[in-house]
């Protein structure tokens, strides 16, 4: 390819029904020579588009990487997006992104490249590529993989064969392609399964998914939100009938919109920018799948506008077409210029599209779109918090420290407020908050209690838990902002960078997922998160219509504004 200073001399403007496609002229000592064309997209176009987290090494990589393949010749075209669309030109940018829905759908395959690292080899992959292939071959006769695997665990005489590629499932779904917008993307667009390719070993992304089904069992839960994510927005995208009446929904244009974002949580985009522009080539997939309106020009992607203006836009629009509050909900907030309730899009919750709220929220913005009114209850005033672990770590003294912390400055007061004895409190607690392998939290925890109670005679810190699934998990169960209010009930703050202050209130409002935080100012309220509680009532009969129902909540519009 030519100098970045001659990038004008590389691209030349695409009509609206051209794409650029790649084809490699040459290859010598490590250079890539390539060469672009103006092609118009048809059906009848044969191409391969390329999946890989940007990076010039990683291009390089996933090029030299593919011309090892070998149905690929020197006249197969490539859809490679860094180099075929002029990422220089926001004018440019702004109308191939919404067309990447049919670049990717109208691919002959789709090829997810993917460097290989210290913790995950090519030879690992070689491993895990052959077992998904005898996963493949058996399944193809009809035995589905769970059953491959218990018949499996007959003939080895257990379940310790499943470790190994456990482990390097592990590695390899938590490397950044997985975890990029633009790939899940990718993924879920492609008519096919993508293959993913890493050196010279290859596994279509369908066996990859057998592959998981086959080694997890209740000892190794094979839970990767990640690949989770991809699969439930591919068959959202590709059986999209099926799914909307598995959800019991007929969503419109911004409903489409809002469950593409909340089905992926966090996820990675070098530009913030990108944190909604990456999603919108499966919400067009789906509008014209369900025959719905196309979005309002004014959410157009625009890379001339700031992110923060983006992302205001957008959830303006969500709220004023879904009143589903939801799209509230961050992990962490770092947004300037914006009012306080405008979502950190780069910080969604986990996975909310089960959580429906059956009332809407009855909510008014306000002429400038700086001010939200929503229907709320006022319940209580914030007491105390913990703050985050200052170490967090599996030391047995810093687990024991956390704990006591915990039991003072939150179990305790509680019980006080609501003359609870502790262990119902604590039982509470892993009820409503603890959500998975509650037995296995709640047995560390009461182990960690009785060393309070009962010191051993051992220096602690010189201990540690074993580094597994229970014991990592236990560990960000703990490593948490808690909440106690003065009506005692206590829970998660679930923004884990956000300040909580004196004469902060707790707020129901009709339409959310979870009770929110709210800090009284002069024009009003700032919103400052929203938290997971232990009164089974607050976290989730706030989404039933007969909840605000009841006399003895006296609800009124609550003025949100910035900060």
């Amino acid at each position: 390819m030519s100098p970045p200073d001659s990038i004008h001399m590389i691209y030349t403007p695409l009509s609206n029904s051209d794409i650029r496609l790649l084809t490699v002229e040459s290859r010598d000592e490590g250079l890539i020579s390539c060469c672009l064309h103006k092609i118009p997209l048809s059906v009848e176009l044969k191409y391969t588009a390329l999946s890989y987290v940007w990076g010039d090494q990683s291009r390089k990589k996933a090029l030299q990487d593919i011309l090892q393949l070998d149905w690929f010749t020197k006249d197969s075209y490539l859809w490679v997006d860094a180099i075929c669309i002029n990422q220089d030109d926001n004018i440019e940018k702004s109308k191939q992104i919404p067309r990447m829905a049919q670049i990717y759908s109208s691919a002959s395959r789709v090829i997810a490249s993917i460097v290989p690292t210290d913790g995950l080899t090519e030879d690992d992959f070689k491993l895990l590529s052959g077992l998904a292939q005898e996963v493949k071959s058996v399944r193809d006769v009809g035995i589905d993989p769970v059953t491959l695997g218990q018949s499996m665990d007959e003939k080895s005489g257990g379940d310790s064969w499943r470790q190994r590629p456990y482990d390097l499932l592990m590695e390899l779904t938590t490397l950044p392609w997985f975890s990029r917008v633009w790939v899940r993307q990718e993924v879920a667009l492609a008519a096919e399964w993508p293959t993913i390719l890493i050196g010279r070993y290859q596994m279509p992304m369908s066996d990859l998914c057998d592959l998981w089904c086959t080694v997890s069992n209740e000892r190794l839960m094979f839970d990767q939100p990640r690949l989770r994510g991809m699969a439930n927005i591919r068959m959202m995208i590709h059986h999209t009938g099926v799914v909307l009446k598995e959800l019991g929904l007929a969503l419109d244009t911004s409903g489409l919109l809002l469950h593409v974002m909340l089905s992926y949580g966090v996820a990675k985009a070098t530009l913030p920018h990108d944190q909604i522009y990456g999603l919108l080539g499966q919400v067009y997939a789906l509008i014209e799948k369900t025959n719905n309106p196309p979005l309002p020009s004014q959410l157009t992607p625009d890379y001339t506008k700031s992110y923060e203006q983006v992302y205001h836009e957008f959830v303006v629009y969500i709220l004023e077409h879904t009143r589903d509050l939801r799209i509230l909900e961050t992990v962490s907030r770092e947004l300037d210029g914006v009012p306080s309730w405008v979502p950190d899009l780069r910080h969604l919750g986990s996975d909310m599209t089960w959580n429906i709220p059956k009332v809407k929220a009855n909510l008014k913005l306000s002429e400038s779109k700086n001010e939200l009114r929503v229907e709320g209850v006022r319940t209580s005033i914030f007491q105390a918090f913990l703050p985050r672990m200052a170490n967090a770590s599996l030391c047995l003294s810093d687990l024991r420290d956390r704990v006591n912390d915990f039991e003072e400055r939150i179990i305790k007061p509680s019980a006080r407020i609501t003359n609870t004895p502790l262990e119902t409190v604590r039982k509470k607690w892993f009820d409503n908050v603890s959500k998975n392998s509650k037995r296995e939290e709640e047995e560390l925890y009461q182990k960690l209690l009785a060393i309070i109670v009962e010191p051993p005679d051992i220096n602690l810190s010189e201990y540690s838990l074993v580094m597994d699934d229970a014991s990592v998990r236990f560990l960000v169960f703990l490593d948490n902002i808690y909440v106690v209010f003065q009506n005692g009930n206590f829970g998660v703050c679930n923004r884990r960078d956000a300040a909580i202050e004196k004469g902060d209130i707790l707020c129901l409002f009709k339409g959310a997922h979870h009770p929110s935080i709210l800090r009284p100012v002069a024009s009003g309220y700032v919103f400052v998160a929203s938290c997971t509680l232990t009164d089974y009532i607050y976290s989730n009969d706030i989404r039933e219509e007969w909840f605000f129902n009841q006399s003895q909540c006296e609800a009124s519009l609550i003025n949100m504004t910035t900060e």
